[in-house]
């Protein structure tokens, strides 16, 4: 299966963040869509700066 094959649903995001399982929810697809999204949203507001993107030190992380 490749990855424009690959299913992922709208990412759901709360209080502490995106919520989602891995590696049914959060994979290499769905980071890649949701970072676009956001790299669009900088750009429609004309916002510049920098951007800190914090790690998650759960399983897999590493990979993604």
């Amino acid at each position: 299966m490749s990855n424009s094959e690959i299913q992922t649903p709208k990412p759901q995001f709360g209080t502490d963040g995106w919520r989602a399982l891995y590696p049914e929810q959060i994979n290499k697809v769905s980071i890649a869509r949701v970072a676009l999204a956001f790299a669009m949203y900088l750009k429609e507001q004309n916002l510049q700066g920098e951007v800190i993107i914090g790690y998650d030190p759960r399983m897999g992380s590493g990979l993604l």
